[in-house]
């Protein structure tokens, strides 16, 4: 048991260090191309900072535990949108916000998230509806483009680029291997307490491969790149709900706790709906709906058992 929670802990580390450098890669690789922030964040942060989930989607659906890897992909939702954000307004305070680019982004999270729970329902997740989410996830990402402003292109450096690749590789290879140790002593840890797998991932799981997101953003907040940790925020939603879900059960199709699984998607639609509309409505961003927020997560304990 307590080799089980070592193991826990190391892997969430290990992930969290290495998505750390790794999306410090990207983000390299990024300002090299130039993009604005906002599509930074949205589009190719969000991709990096879910790495970990990604990883926990394939090597859980390859090991037959379907509710790890929703728990997990939908628990990041409700971390993220909730938690996550919540702890950057406290910590940062009040910035303006772009309110028609959060609600078009927010538009396509919220519709990330209403496929994924659709998809639970059912209890099983084939590889038609994995692909028919992964689809989904790019049609989406399609649609918040077009709303995304561009910047000045600047010049490409090949030997930078091939680098910066190559490193950010390497360190993927990390987020594999405490993808593996987490999933591993996650499932000991349930069948040990009796917990279900589900609410293990929902509630703890999500914490640990959340992290990435926390880091990232709250340097961004600092460096005041809002609108790039906005982005991040809502646009690693759309990953999870889509992408992170649906990469595992395309490699092999598993079963779920469908009725748990339809009630916590249901629970991160209403708390990222309420999320995006006070960010449109009030404007701006600031430690009074960072507050709210986080007691919209505390919440979740009392809704989701």
């Amino acid at each position: 048991m307590f080799i089980d929670l070592i193991l826990l802990i190391l892997g969430l580390s290990l992930m969290f260090w290495c998505s750390e450098k790794g999306v410090l890669h990207i983000m390299t690789l990024v300002t090299i191309l130039g993009m604005s922030p906002i599509a930074v964040g949205s589009i190719i942060l969000a991709f990096g900072t879910d790495l970990p989930e990604i990883f926990n989607s394939i090597l859980s659906s390859a090991a037959g535990h379907g509710d790890i890897n929703v728990g997990d992909s939908l628990g990041s939702c409700l971390t993220q949108i909730s938690l996550v954000f919540g702890l950057l307004l406290l910590i940062g305070g009040t910035f303006k916000v772009n309110r028609d680019e959060v609600i078009e982004v927010g538009k396509c999270e919220l519709m990330g998230i209403i496929l994924a729970t659709l998809i639970t329902r059912t209890g099983y997740i084939t590889r038609l509806d994995a692909l028919l989410l992964i689809l989904s996830y790019f049609l989406l990402i399609l649609s918040v483009k077009k709303y995304i402003r561009k910047e000045r292109k600047v010049r490409v450096v090949h030997v930078d680029m091939v680098r910066h690749m190559f490193l950010f590789l390497i360190y993927m290879l990390g987020v594999g291997l405490g993808s593996y140790l987490t999933i591993s002593s996650t499932v000991k840890i349930s069948q040990e307490f009796g917990v279900p797998e589900f609410i293990l991932s929902f509630f703890l799981l999500s914490l640990g491969t959340s992290l990435p997101e926390l880091v990232v953003d709250l340097t961004a907040i600092r460096k005041k790149e809002y609108e790039l940790a906005v982005g991040d925020i809502l646009g690693s939603n759309i990953v999870d709900s889509t992408f992170a879900i649906a990469i595992g059960p395309l490699i092999n199709p598993v079963s779920i706790s469908a009725n748990i699984a339809f009630l916590s998607g249901l629970w991160v639609l209403l708390v990222s709906a309420i999320v995006i509309l006070s960010l449109y409505y009030v404007g701006e961003a600031n430690r009074k709906l960072g507050l709210l927020y986080i007691i919209l997560y505390s919440l979740s304990y009392v809704e989701i058992h």
